[in-house]
């Protein structure tokens, strides 16, 4: 059963509400019940609201609805009844605005009710839904019961001020709506330069600036060159340039804005159903550009090459490990295509796996494995195109993201039918260490101040992003027992480059700078270097310094 935005959510769905309402478009749903087959649940109108400023009174009101709406007809604006302190008011028009996913299984839609005559006198504001000959219905069938007196809630500016700031990520991750009390003046858009957006402590500025048509002049639209991930923690900071900045339509200029908080509504679907047509489509569940984050860090995206049924479920992985020593990574993705494709002309599924999930298990595309059904899946070795062996991996491809080398990896199957796929990381296989340095228990006499090449097998090349946060690490230790004597510090690299690989030898080289004071440290001249990996996996050497 679907979710309701209970009181818990109240705020933050009212900031979706807001907010979202700036920077919504049309978003095409899925072609089936976004719940599936079986959907009874009648939609409901849980929330009305709108906010105002000195000069803006409410000319229009948001519904919020908590289901994926049928908008192929939109209701009768005769179908609701808006009072002010029980008396009524006349609403114009009816529009659909937006419809979208709040979280994986809260589906939501907005409307926008049109007030005949604004308001501005106070009081309470209601507004109810009565159904009438056009009902408002679900992608179901299932038609909204009514809806009696829902308080409208309206959120009033004193001034006028930037009110709001985010992103959502059904219109698109690049995307910023800046949020005014009032309608700002169109020739008073400042340029770009005017704005910073600061992402993870990286400043960028706006590609783009322009007021986002409807919902009164009062948001702006920031275009911007990267877009954001969930867990991404950002700022937008505004200055007034010189020749003046942005106004309301009374000339009332806007105060500047220092790092305004950014919220992040990155919608997302996990879920997803939908049918293609004779000449084939596609159907995905990647919400946005990217479509993958270290909280949902898996999209998949199949295209057919005829007319099907899709149905894609997106999971955590429960199940045991495929193969000894392969570790779980993402999620495990169940799909249903009917009918099957052929290995002559075969589905075509491509996995994004984030890059957080990737570093935590030590692997890079080339080593991220694809299991159907508990089977591992080949490489492709037939002609271009075709499922030989069925299915079969045909392409392994990195995505970057600057400045990050990775945002997620793309893994691409060709497939004559669909059922579990799962995904894993391949096993570390550790050597070494290797000359100069010997492992455990030898005891390596060093020259204390050098740069030391830690060197070692990882049985391929797992990128450079191998160790666990912190690590390597070293710290004091008695020369006889091993005992630690002192704090863990952190290790000095020597250079940018402290991590290498080589490929031709299938070995990494770490270059670890020591301390001259080591040799006469007290309590003894000895050492121990500790390298653990994203696998948790943990190997030690020690040193003595002369």
């Amino acid at each position: 059963m679907r979710k309701r935005p209970g009181p818990g959510r109240r705020l933050a769905v009212l900031a979706v509400a807001f907010g979202l309402a700036g920077s919504m478009t049309q978003r095409a749903a899925p072609q089936a019940a976004a719940f599936g087959e079986g959907d009874v649940t009648s939609p409901v109108l849980g929330l009305a609201g709108q906010w105002t400023g000195p000069i803006t009174p409410v000319h229009e009101i948001l519904l919020l609805w908590d289901d994926l709406l049928d908008q192929s007809a939109t209701p009768n604006v005769g179908d609701f009844e808006v009072k002010l302190d029980g008396s009524p008011l006349a609403a114009d028009s009816v529009s659909f605005t937006h419809a979208g996913f709040f979280d994986p299984d809260l589906a939501l839609t907005f409307m926008t009710l049109h007030l005949a005559d604004p308001v501005t006198a106070p009081g309470t504001l209601t507004v109810s839904y009565l159904p009438g000959t056009i009902p408002v219905m679900d992608e179901a069938g299932n038609a909204a019961g009514m809806a009696l007196d829902v308080v409208v809630d309206v959120f009033e500016f004193p001034s006028f001020e930037a009110s709001m700031a985010l992103v959502d990520g059904s219109y698109g991750r690049d995307h910023v709506g800046l949020l005014f009390s009032d309608a700002v003046a169109p020739s008073t858009i400042p340029p770009p330069s005017a704005f910073t957006v600061v992402r993870n402590g990286t400043p960028m500025t706006p590609t783009a600036v322009s007021i986002y048509p409807g919902f009164g002049g009062r948001v702006l639209d920031l275009v911007l060159p990267v877009g954001f991930r969930s867990g991404d923690v950002a700022t937008i900071s505004y200055t007034a340039p010189g020749g003046g900045g942005i106004e309301n339509l009374g000339g009332t200029p806007a105060p500047n804005l220092v790092a305004a908080d950014i919220a992040l509504f990155l919608l997302a679907r996990d879920s997803v159903s939908g049918g293609t047509g004779a000449g084939g489509g596609s159907v995905t569940t990647d919400a946005g550009d990217p479509g993958t984050t270290a909280q949902d860090p898996v999209a998949t995206t199949i295209d057919v090459p005829g007319e099907a049924t899709v149905i894609i479920d997106e999971g955590a992985s429960d199940l045991p490990p495929p193969t000894i020593d392969w570790t779980f990574i993402g999620e495990t993705v169940e799909i249903d295509v009917t009918p099957d494709a052929t290995p002559q002309d075969p589905l075509v599924i491509d996995f994004a796996i984030d890059a957080s999930v990737l570093a935590t298990a030590v692997a890079t595309p080339d080593t991220v494995g694809i299991f159907r059904d508990g089977v591992l899946v080949d490489p492709c070795t037939g002609p271009a195109g075709q499922a030989s062996p069925d299915p079969c991996v045909a392409a392994r491809t990195a995505v970057p993201e600057p400045p990050d080398p990775i945002a997620y990896a793309v893994i691409r199957v060709l497939s004559s039918h669909a059922s579990t796929w799962t995904l894993a990381a391949a096993p570390i296989v550790w050597s070494g260490l290797f000359a100069p340095v010997d492992d455990l228990p030898t005891e390596n006499v060093v020259t204390a101040g050098r740069a030391v090449p830690v060197v070692f097998s990882l049985g391929g090349d797992r990128g450079l992003d191998v160790f666990a946060p912190g690590y390597p690490l070293s710290m004091r230790v008695d020369c006889t027992s091993g005992v630690p004597l002192d704090a863990i510090e952190l290790t000095v690299t020597a250079g940018a480059s402290s991590l290498g690989y080589d490929a031709a030898t299938d070995r990494y080289s770490y270059i670890w700078k020591t301390a001259k004071v080591w040799s006469t440290a007290p309590g003894g001249p000895c050492r121990e270097l500790v390298l653990r990996f994203g696998d948790e996996s943990e190997h030690e050497a020690v040193f003595r310094f002369r």
